[in-house]
Formats: C-alpha cells, structure tokens, sequence
C-alpha cells in the first residue's frame, strides 16, 4: 500500500482536474486519488472491472469505470503492472501518451525482468 500512497500524492501534487487509471483493476489506487483530489474527475479504463472494484467505488462520486481512453482528455494517466501483460506494449504506451493533454504526466511503473523475461 506505501507504494499506492506514494503515487496518489504525487499525482495529487499536479492538481490535476481529470485523471484515468489505466487498468486500475480494484481501483483500490484509483480510490485513494479520488479522495485526494475530491474535485478532479477520476476515471479507471478497464474492459473488464471487477464487480468488487466496482462495488467499493461508489462511495466516490468523482470516481467512474469507463471501457477506453479518449483522446488528448487526461492531465494525468497512471499505469501500473499492466505494460507486462500486453503482446505490443510499445503499441499500448503510445495510446496511453495519446490520451494526455500536451503538458500532461504519465506515471508508469512495471515490473519486467526478471519476473517476466
């Protein structure tokens, strides 16, 4: 969870007035950005949201499960353990940088090698 702290702050340092989680799963990130940032518009992009993710975000009027990125609409994108699990994820990457505004930030984080050669 430490990790999950460190990157909701650090996002919550831009202000930012709309951030997507990029396969945000359980959204239990996605929910600690919410409740940091109570104004901003805080979306997860997962094609298929657990019902528990879903369940437990509803406390969070900010917060909504969306199925695709829109283009060039984020001030932020987070990005965890997904890039790793993709066939093409340079393909991937250059959509999630798409769906930032010019000036905006990404925060991704993999693990690769050696836990997935």
């Amino acid at each position: 969870m430490a990790h999950r702290h460190a990157i909701a702050a650090a996002v919550a340092a831009f202000k930012p007035s709309a951030i997507v989680y990029y396969g945000g799963g359980f959204g239990t990130l996605a929910r600690l950005i919410a409740a940091a940032l109570p104004q901003a518009a805080v979306e997860i992009c997962d094609p298929y949201p657990p019902q528990y993710g879903v369940e437990s975000s509803r406390d969070f009027p900010n917060l909504a499960y969306v199925n695709e990125l829109s283009p060039c609409r984020y001030d932020v994108l987070v990005c965890t353990d997904v890039l790793e699990h993709v066939f093409e994820p340079l393909v991937l990457l250059a959509e999630l940088i798409q769906a930032v505004r010019p000036g905006g930030h990404l925060f991704i984080a993999n693990c690769f090698y050696p836990v997935i050669a």
